[in-house]
């Protein structure tokens, strides 16, 4: 399948921001930056940055909430900070390397349901490149680790990564044309942040959210988050009819770059690594 101009820079764009992300996450935990509190400051930089983004066309208003969509695309939100959660129980529980295969396997979620539900076309070629995709994504993200045991909450992870993105695609498809891609990411994220907000009042962690550090990085990492978001979703509109293909190759490009700019900052990989690449790279081929 031939894709245009247009699809590839804003795939490029989605998957720059992705690993951009990454690398952020990785400052953090290498400054000791308390997680929970950052995560939080993360989405209400979202919300603020995008609300003073929209002052020409605000969506807080008594008109704007009746609107079809604006409950579905603010619920999405919520779902990103409970997937966000389990990833970290996961993680403790599991090891990170789990937790990451978990994560990055569930693209074959929202895959499966836009052929399916969406009836979206696809091509033999398509179909072989998403399987190698997803067979790249596992053999370069998952490294054995001795002593970690499969846990109940890897399984959360991956059904709660691929409902996200499946929950992204859903309300694309809804076609709420009321709503520019900026709102939607400002909802998304408005969601999130009362999830965020709600949970460290119960876990009694609301102190530490006054914590400079936190809310340094948390405020950085929220505008990154922000575009990257309203990334995706400009790159479901430009894929259109080819989501299916669209969350594979940002899935597995993720993995590539991130794997590229790790092997940049000297970290050393394995031989099931590098074949992984290579099936990258063909999967790459193969969907373009």
């Amino acid at each position: 399948m031939n894709l245009h101009l247009n699809q590839w820079l804003a795939l490029a764009f989605s998957a720059g921001l992705s690993v951009f992300i990454f690398l952020i996450f990785k400052w953090i935990a290498k400054r000791k930056v308390n997680l929970a509190p950052a995560i939080v400051w993360n989405y209400i930089t979202c919300v603020w940055v995008g609300t003073i983004l929209l002052i020409p066309s605000p969506i807080f208003t008594v008109q704007a909430i009746s609107q079809p969509g604006f409950f579905p695309i603010i619920s999405l939100g919520v779902l990103f900070m409970i997937t966000f959660l389990l990833m970290g129980m996961a993680t403790a529980k599991s090891g990170a390397a789990l937790s990451a295969v978990a994560s990055k396997m569930s693209v074959s979620i929202p895959v499966v349901l836009a052929l399916f539900l969406f009836a979206e076309p696809i091509t033999p070629f398509g179909f072989m490149g998403i399987l190698m995709a997803l067979l790249a994504v596992f053999l370069i993200s998952y490294q054995p680790q001795s002593g970690k045991s499969l846990d109940r909450s890897l399984i959360w992870v991956f059904i709660g990564s691929g409902l996200v993105d499946t929950g992204m695609n859903a309300v694309k498809h809804a076609e709420y044309t009321n709503w520019n891609n900026l709102q939607f990411a400002v909802l998304t994220f408005t969601g999130a942040a009362f999830t965020g907000l709600i949970y460290i009042a119960i876990t009694d962690q609301f102190k530490t959210l006054w914590n400079r550090h936190s809310f340094l990085w948390g405020s950085f990492l929220g505008v990154i988050n922000l575009f990257s978001i309203f990334a995706i979703y400009n790159a479901l509109d430009a894929f259109k009819s080819k989501t299916a293909v669209f969350f594979t190759l940002n899935n597995v490009s993720v993995v590539l770059l991130t794997f590229v700019v790790s092997l940049i900052l000297g970290e050393r990989f394995s031989k099931r690594s590098i074949l992984g690449l290579a099936l990258a790279l063909l999967a790459i081929f193969l969907l373009s």
